[in-house]
């Protein structure tokens, strides 16, 4: 059986769409749409075993943008169409969830306003329409930002419990300048159920460079997101797992190398009561020297600083003011080396 479906965009201002063999031999491909129009096919979904709908945006005459959906049998012909007005509330799609009615979900980036300067804004919009293109209802996410601030969702899956999940960059919504990983789990209307942004413990993260570009969905409801995260200089790769409720549990950690590591392992830190509640005790099997321990949470931020107890190789934190929640406790000596623990604070 041939399933797969290639999509190329914006030909010669046309679409190419390749129907593929498993082996990736050609079984048709064709040009789809008008040469005087700029067009692109930016994401589609498989409706049943003969139709497949595929969703875009399209620059109009005279500068208006707009968008497209169209419904193509396995023979590649267009069996219905819609095409939006210019600038619709729905934005200019870009992914698309079909439900089990065949009704699907669209996401949009949506012109929501321009600047004195000629800058146009927008935000993310999140809209269910039924099998006649008739938009039942649409929710709008995030402060209206430039497009070139990458902020939006990459990638959406179902979720067991019958809801959706969809993972991008987002913007701190104390700070809109700062970007994050995003996290946001919704109905099949678009109502948010929850909603995390996220930035890895890092030091001194720059946050416009944290997103999140694919998503996945365990059989036990847990979210795990990746994508990249950079502090300083340096990119990793980064992981981070929410489960169904949005709790949030990054599986991130510094990379460092084989020898770092089985040093590390001789001189791993005790913490106790794990999880804790007024006072957790830190121990090193080996003497602290100069430096300092912070204790840090899932946003990067450091929540508690404390100077090492020189000659002693145990310390009292106190964590009673720190919220509930998950966090790094990270012991930074003067000659660079960083010891690092996770810790629950529970009440």
């Amino acid at each position: 059986m041939c399933w797969s479906l290639e999509l190329q965009t914006q030909l010669e201002h046309r679409l190419k769409i390749s129907y593929l063999c498993p082996n990736k031999s050609n079984v048709w491909f064709q040009f789809m749409g008008d040469y005087d129009l700029t067009s692109g096919y930016n994401g589609g979904a498989k409706i049943n075993d003969s139709l497949f709908i595929l969703v875009g945006g399209r620059k109009f005459p005279g500068g208006n943008s707009g968008s497209f959906i169209d419904i193509i049998n396995l023979e590649g012909d267009v069996v219905k169409t819609w095409t939006s007005e210019p600038w619709p509330d729905i934005g200019s799609l870009r992914s698309v969830i079909v439900l089990p009615n065949s009704e699907f979900i669209v996401y949009g980036e949506h012109w929501a306003e321009t600047t004195p300067f000629g800058t146009n804004l927008y935000n993310s919009a999140i809209s269910r329409m039924d099998t006649n293109f008739q938009v039942q209802s649409t929710f709008y996410y995030g402060e209206p930002l430039p497009l070139v601030s990458g902020i939006r969702f990459w990638d959406f899956e179902p979720t067991p419990d019958g809801f959706y999940v969809g993972a991008g960059k987002g913007a701190l919504p104390e700070d809109i300048s700062e970007g994050a990983g995003w996290l946001m789990k919704f109905d099949e209307n678009g109502n948010s159920l929850w909603t995390q942004y996220v930035i890895a413990p890092f030091e001194d993260p720059i946050s416009d460079w944290h997103y999140l570009g694919g998503v996945g969905v365990l059989s036990s409801g847990s979210i795990v997101a990746g994508g990249e995260a950079r502090n300083g200089q340096q990119q990793y790769l980064w992981l981070v797992k929410a489960t169904k409720d949005g709790c949030l549990d990054t599986l991130w950690c510094n990379p460092v190398s084989v020898i770092v590591e089985e040093k590390e392992e001789k001189e791993a830190l005790r913490v106790y009561p794990n999880p804790a509640n007024q006072t957790m005790t830190v121990e090193s099997e080996s003497t602290l020297g100069e430096g300092v321990l912070r204790l840090i949470d899932l946003q990067g931020q450091t929540v508690i600083t404390q100077v090492l107890p020189l000659g002693s190789s145990r310390l009292s934190l106190e964590v009673g003011d720190a919220p509930e929640g998950i966090y790094f406790l990270e012991i930074i000596h003067s000659g660079g080396k960083i010891l690092r623990q996770k810790v629950l604070i529970a009440r």
